[in-house]
């Protein structure tokens, strides 16, 4: 428990660094970018980091996937698109483009989940999203935020692993304003809790897939975001779904949450089918 509550409190102080960053460095990119640690050492660096990642960003806007592809998309930039990212200027006056061996040096050194936070900052801070401020009098559509994970596409990890990363993306626009990566020897619901951490959702609501309907993610968001969830429950929630479907009639006790909790237990301990079975044999 000791290190789970660490490990929050270095996700909330990271989280709010790159909220207080992309709320105060404007609305350019490059100034998100900028607010980013260097990993490089000082010494002989001539492109900084919002240059490269500005050129890797127009690269992969591009069309531009692979890593070659953007790497060589960055060595051939124009004048035009060099000036407009502040690229190097040489000793013959022209603008010198990032050699691809810079590019993939910074890309390697980058933490990937800092990275995250602060664009994530940022296109938070541009799709307005915060809080439901005021009491809302009468029927009204809460804003609405969307959990779920996917495979990305074309990448894959020094483990040989394709990346699986957990996001959060506004109904709607579609804007992703958070992103964790799952671990291959992990799932999803772990990552759940720390991809929310920090952010401002209080009157907001949260959706997400039937993997994602457990109690500690309904706690969490009632009681520590003060948003709304909707949750889909299935087949392998069957404890959930009797409780849900058998409601107290005349005359009935609450004799029921002791059978919830008993098979709940039935299906942590011998599995769904059994879980099944006996609940058959209850009602």
């Amino acid at each position: 428990m000791r290190e789970r509550a660490e490990a929050a409190v270095v996700v909330l102080i990271g989280r709010a660094a790159a909220l207080s960053a992309a709320s105060g460095g404007g609305s350019s990119l490059l100034n998100c970018f900028a607010r980013i640690p260097d990993p490089r050492s000082r010494r002989g660096i001539r492109h900084s980091v919002p240059t490269i990642l500005g050129l890797c960003t127009a690269a992969v806007l591009s069309g531009n996937v692979a890593l070659a592809e953007v790497t060589d998309f960055v060595a051939g930039a124009s004048q035009e698109l060099l000036a407009a990212f502040g690229a190097h200027r040489g000793r013959s006056s022209r603008l010198r483009a990032p050699h691809p061996d810079t590019v993939e040096r910074l890309l390697a050194g980058l933490g990937g989940q800092s990275l995250a936070d602060h664009v994530g900052g940022y296109l938070m801070i541009r799709a307005g999203v915060s809080g439901v401020g005021a009491p809302i009098d009468g029927p009204v559509l809460l804003p609405a935020l969307a959990v779920d994970g996917k495979a990305v596409k074309g990448a894959i990890g020094v483990d040989g692993q394709i990346p699986y990363l957990l996001a959060a993306a506004t109904h709607g626009n579609s804007v992703v304003i958070a992103e964790r990566l799952v671990w291959a020897k992990t799932n999803e619901v772990p990552e759940f809790q720390p991809l929310l951490w920090g952010l401002d959702l209080a009157g907001w609501v949260i959706t997400m897939d039937a993997g994602h309907t457990v109690r500690a993610h309904a706690e969490f968001i009632t009681e520590q975001l003060f948003a709304h969830y909707v949750m889909i429950v299935k087949g392998n929630q069957c404890a959930t779904r009797r409780s849900d479907t058998s409601p107290l009639q005349a005359g009935q006790t609450r004799r029921e949450v002791c059978w919830v909790r008993w098979l709940t237990w039935i299906r942590k301990v011998k599995g769904t089918r059994a879980c099944q079975e006996t609940g058959g044999r209850v009602q």
